[in-house]
């Protein structure tokens, strides 16, 4: 059963297309520059929205 589960799997990965250092590169590069933006995005909207509610607080609570 061991010796199955070992030739199969290497089999398969034998059918796998990688794909090039190239490839890799760019997709890395895309999650962390899509993550950065993502991250600006929420930062941007969390200050503002802390800002809103101290000036709500500031000028309309009792």
């Amino acid at each position: 059963m061991g010796k199955g589960l070992v030739s199969e799997t290497q089999s398969e990965l034998k059918k796998v297309i990688w794909p090039s250092g190239k490839d890799v590169v760019n997709g890395t590069a895309a999650v962390i520059a899509i993550s950065a933006i993502v991250g600006a995005c929420v930062f941007v909207f969390d200050f503002a929205s802390a800002e809103l509610v101290k000036f709500i607080m500031n000028n309309f609570a009792r």
